[in-house]
């Protein structure tokens, strides 16, 4: 059974228009960024802060829709879509300006802690 399965699989990808690899289109990001690498005022900041309230929003709803509240689950959907637009953005802006080499990328943390008393 995998044998025909995997055969099968080649018959797919073999099918049609080679699929080429271009590592120019490939962007590189940090790996495990945090909020703290991201320089203050930057538009890498200011969109990766954005990106974390989005996905604490996402997080939350996903808790509430699965904790009783099945009704909540086509707003937690469209939230999901915009954090996926808003990752996509946020990849394509470099980390720190001056090094152009270096995405941003997104982050998975709570943005509140990052924030100075009182702001």
């Amino acid at each position: 059974r995998s044998r025909k399965h995997a055969h099968t699989v080649f018959l797919v990808c073999s099918v049609g228009h080679p699929i080429v690899f271009d590592p120019n289109g490939v962007w590189s990001l940090p790996d495990n960024p945090s909020l703290s690498d991201y320089p203050v005022g930057s538009r890498s900041r200011l969109l990766a802060e954005d990106f974390c309230q989005l996905y604490l929003k996402v997080v939350h709803q996903l808790q509430l829709t699965f904790s009783g509240h099945p009704d909540k689950i086509d707003g937690t959907v469209s939230a999901m879509f915009l954090l996926r637009l808003k990752g996509e953005e946020l990849v394509k802006v470099p980390l720190k300006e001056q090094d152009p080499s270096v995405h941003a990328g997104p982050l998975f943390e709570n943005p509140l802690r990052f924030r100075p008393a009182g702001s």
